[in-house]
Parts: C-alpha cells; structure tokens; sequence
C-alpha cells in the first residue's frame, strides 16, 4: 500500500470512527441508563465503564458552551469518540514499553522525595495535633478586637447641590448671585421638599423628583452603607443619632444641603463564634501548633544528625567534581555536588541577577540540607517501602507511559517541503480563487488593417496610452482618458466571450486585434484578478500540509489504540443526552476566611 493510499485509508478511518456511535463501528449494549442520572453508564471499553458524569465532562472540556448552537450531534459523536480511544489508551499504556531516561528519573525522585517528606510530616507531625473547642473558644476571647464590627448605618439621602455652575445651567441664578444668595436658595429649596416630607409625602418619590444626586436618585434615596466617622463629623453626628425611620432636617455640608433617612443601623459589637468563624480560628489555630510542631522536630533531627559542610567550597567556592561532597549527616547520609548545582540552576532560572557569593552557598546548601535530613530519616523510618510508596511510584510511571502514547498521536514534528507545498497549490487552485477581474487599457480601431499596424508599433516598444490617444476621438481629454483606462472590470459587466479572450492573457500583455460590433480592439492588461499567486498562499498550504500530516498521524494512532480493544456504547442514552452545566465541579470557598 502506497502512502497516498495509506493517507486516504487513515482519513476514511477517522472519518468513520466520528460517525461510530450510529454505526455498527463499536457494540451496542443497554445499560438501563437515565439521562438525569451522572453515575448511568454510556460506553465500556474493555472494562472500563464510562458515566455520564465524565462525559459530560469531556463535553464541556472540549468546548460546549462554543458549539451548542452548532451541530450538536455531530460535536456529541467527536468528543465521545475522543473518549473512547483515550481510554483505549489508558488501557494500552499499561503495556507501553517506557525506557526511563535521565530526566524520567531525575522527576521520579523529586516526586518520590516530595512523598517521603509529606509521609514524615503527617506522621511526626500533623498526628499530634489537636485543637479542642475550648481553645477555640479561648483563642477568640484572646482576640476579641480582631472580630469588632464597627458602628454603620445605611443611608438614603435627598441631596441639593450648592455649586454655582450646576445652578447656572439649571436656570435657577443668574451669574452676578453671590454665595450668600446661592445658599439662601438651597436652604429654601431643600426645606420646601422638607415640608412635604413632613406632610406625609413619600421619601423615595420625592428623592426621585428633587435629589441632585443622580445615582441614590435613581434608587429612591439609597445612598450607601457608611461605617462611623467616615463622612464629615456635621453628617455623622445626624446619621448617627437620628432614630431608624426617622426623617432629618436639611443638614449643610461641603457640598450642599442634605436630608437623611436611616433605614437600620448594625453594628458596634463583635461577630458572634458560630460555626464558620469557629472553623476558622480551628484551622488558625492548627497552623500554629503545626508550625511549632514541626519546629520542635526537626530541631530534634539536627540534634541526632551530626550535620557536617564542606566549608572549603562554602568559603571558597573551588571547582567540584559529580562525585565531591557537599554535606554530610549521619557519618553515612551523603548529599553530592550535582544536588547543589541542581538547586543553584533553579534559582539562577528565577532570578539571573544571582551571583553565587559565599553567602549564597551557605544559605542554598543549609537548605538542601534541611530537605534531605527529612528525606533521609523518612527512608531510616522505611516510608519507602511502604503501599503508598510503591502505589505513588507506579502511578507515576503509569502516567508518563500514558503521555508518551498520547504525544504519538502528531508524530514529531513535520515541515512540508517547498515542493509539497507547490504540489498542493497546483493541485487545489479552486481553493485559491478570488473575484476574477482584470485591469485593462484599450484603443478601438475601425478596420483590421489599422489595427494591425497599431500592434505593430506596440510590438515594437510605442507606449500603450500615449499610442491610443492617437486613434480616440474626441475634444475633451477627460474623457478619452477615461474610454483608454478603463481600469478593473468584472466578467458581468462585459461580453463573456471577450471577457475570456482578455482574462487568458497576463499582466503586461497585450491582445491582438479583438473583433466585436464596436471594431477592432487592441487590449493592454495593466492587472489581474482570479487564482492568488503561490507566494500570497504559501503559509496558509504550509499550515494546511501541518494540519493534514497530524489528522492522518491521528487516524492511524486512534485505529493502533482501538485494535483488539472491545468498545460497547449505549447508543439510546447517547442520542438522548444533553449536557448538564449542573454536574459539573462547583468551586470550594470553604478555605475563605468568614468576614466579620
């Protein structure tokens, strides 16, 4: 089979895996599934059950709130069948021969140290805490002034402006009023809304109808919740001592004359010990014994460790070999130079502007030496050798098989040579066109005689306009200009016939004499119109070829994945399915601390 061939097998294999789910392409089994239920199962792959939680899952991971006013089915069947060869190929990286390479196993040791510090951590440390509730209780009473909860009332407000140019504009002075007349006509406007209020009118249409504040107009007086002392002591002293309910008597401020209505007051107290403040004094309080926890342990470590440095290459800094050492613990617990180039390489990557002083050393190598002292006493405590070690090593494992299958699915990479790309372009030039006009220049002659002469002379190098002023007819320059030029023209707005004649022919040609019922013309082609030259398309074929390679490298990893795995698909459930926005994962603000 030849790689044409193979390319369009591959193809029409993708192309049926997509339409799989109504075909006889995978089994169909009834699983007794509810599209209302996310634990109801929609596919098995060997015996691997999928739910409909997962793919829901996937359906959202691949863009459903982008193509749900799409072609629904169509996108369902792709991402399912994603799915499916993905856990095909969970299945067969089980089997993927890995070879573990330096950088595999430099990972897989960070990971497995990560572990045994964590495992040592929860056993030495975290299992000794305990936080009761009478020291939460305790905790919160020692600090009473942190869950003070200042004094605030929310505020409506029917605001009349003071400022000069507001009242300008709104006709209400004239530009030679002074100060004192601008206020005495606030203080007046304000008491007369005053007055009204009093007389039982209603607050929120009477801020609606006078407040020049047009925001808490807008809301019926609503201004704002203010906290004690944050405006200006003349409104505080009103905000906070008129009753709840009760209507104010214009106050003056900076800004104007104010009448204030407050709805309710909080505050002045401290928030109460319920249960979400309790969990997180709880979780405060657990940090803290963790802390000093962790602090009396690992100073019992240094104690029994018998730490020694290499303060010559500290101080020094002298050249090292991989096999120099840079602390050592225990008499036996040896920590090499490579550990210490590889700590140093990455905060060299955080900051470049580093330089690798003596001070540098000695605090870089103190703490490479304050992480192994923990992984060492882990193995000496035999965590290695532990289910959960094991478990976490083969899971690691596992996972850089799976990605090693899965990177095969695009091959490395691939760049079209410039010979494919001519290929492509020449063997798909409809993909290419564009409105097909020509720009032209023309003379129309009366008879075949002068027209040949007149080609003659253009053969022979007469300039094309200046040769067909010479044969247009009429006075004004303009327009025998314009019957010369007579620039883009389609082939609707001329003779098809003609149209073709001209359109064969390429920028900077000229025709032969043309016969049609005008005369004889002679055609200069000054641009073209129609298929877009290579060059204008070489990136968008380039990319093309790209994307092709990967689609058939894709259809030809997905048929290796599915091959000798048994794929059922409850193809009822499937049609009958529609996404569910609610099955998916909410987000956790449990670790929010609670405001007061």
């Amino acid at each position: 089979m030849n790689r044409t061939v193979f390319v369009l097998f591959a193809l029409l294999l993708l192309s049926i895996l997509i339409t799989a789910c109504q075909t006889d392409e995978y089994a169909s089994f009834d699983g007794n599934g509810n599209v209302d239920d996310s634990m109801s199962p929609i596919a098995i792959v060997n015996n691997d059950t999928v739910i409909l939680k997962e793919y829901n899952r996937a359906l959202n991971n691949h863009g459903w709130h982008r193509e749900e006013n799409l072609d629904t089915m169509n996108f369902k069947k792709e991402v399912l069948k994603n799915h499916l060869v993905y856990r095909a190929a969970r299945i067969k990286a089980h089997d993927y021969p890995l070879e573990i390479d330096e950088d595999i196993q430099a990972r897989l040791d960070d990971h497995l140290n990560g572990l045994l510090r964590k495992m040592l951590f929860e056993n030495k440390v975290e299992s000794h805490i305990e936080v009761t509730d009478e020291e939460v209780e305790e905790y919160y009473n020692q600090n009473l002034g942190r869950f003070y909860r200042p004094l605030q009332a929310q505020v409506e407000q029917i605001y009349f402006s003071n400022d000069r140019g507001r009242l300008l504009r709104n006709g209400l002075i004239d530009s030679s009023a002074s100060q004192e007349t601008i206020d005495s006509l606030t203080f007046e406007r304000a008491y007369e809304v005053y007055g009204r209020l009093q007389a039982g009118q209603s607050f929120e249409k009477m801020a609606r109808a006078f407040s020049e504040d047009k925001g808490s107009a807008e809301r019926g007086g609503l201004f704002k919740t203010v906290q004690k002392g944050e405006l200006e002591p003349v409104l505080d002293s009103v905000i906070f001592s008129i009753d709840t309910g009760q209507i104010s008597e214009p106050i003056k401020s900076g800004y104007g004359y104010h009448i204030f209505r407050v709805p309710q007051r909080s505050g002045d107290d401290y928030a109460p010990l319920d249960s979400n403040l309790k969990a997180f004094l709880h979780g405060e309080l657990v940090s803290a014994k963790t802390r000093s926890e962790a602090a009396r342990y690992f100073d019992s470590l240094v104690a029994v460790s018998d730490v020694q440095y290499n303060m010559e290459f500290i101080e020094g800094g002298q050249e090292m070999d991989d096999d120099d050492w840079v602390v050592v613990m225990r008499e036996s617990d040896t920590i090499y130079f490579p550990e210490y180039k590889k700590w140093r390489d990455n905060e060299l990557k955080k900051d470049p502007r580093i330089r690798e002083t003596m001070q540098f050393r000695r605090e870089l190598i103190g703490q490479i030496a304050s992480t192994w002292m923990l992984i060492f006493e882990a193995r000496e405590q035999g965590y290695h050798e532990s289910d959960e070690y094991v478990k976490a090593k083969n899971e690691f494992l596992y996972q850089e098989k799976l990605n090693k299958l899965m990177s095969q699915r695009h091959g490395d990479g691939y760049e079209p040579t410039d010979s494919q790309i001519a290929a492509y372009y020449e063997a798909h030039k409809e993909e290419f066109t564009e409105d097909e006009m020509i720009s032209i220049q023309q003379v129309i002659l009366n008879d075949l005689a002068t027209a040949n002469e007149v080609k003659a002379r253009l053969d022979n190098g007469a300039n094309f306009y200046q040769t067909a002023l010479e044969y247009q007819p009429g006075e004004v320059e303009e327009i025998r200009d314009m019957a010369i030029n007579l620039g883009w023209i389609s082939r609707e707005e001329i003779s098809p016939a003609f149209f073709e004649k001209i359109y064969a022919l390429e920028p900077g040609q000229i025709s032969e004499p043309i016969r049609t019922d005008w005369g004889y013309h002679i055609v200069h082609v000054t641009g073209k119109k129609g298929i877009k030259p290579l060059e204008t398309v070489r990136i968008e074929i380039r990319k093309k070829l790209i994307q092709n390679h990967k689609d058939s490298l894709e259809a030809e990893w997905a048929e290796r994945m599915l091959e000798g795995v048994e794929v059922k698909v409850d193809n009822e459930l499937f049609e009958e399915f529609i996404f569910h926005k609610e099955w998916l994962p909410k987000p956790d603000f449990s670790k929010l601390a609670p405001r007061y």
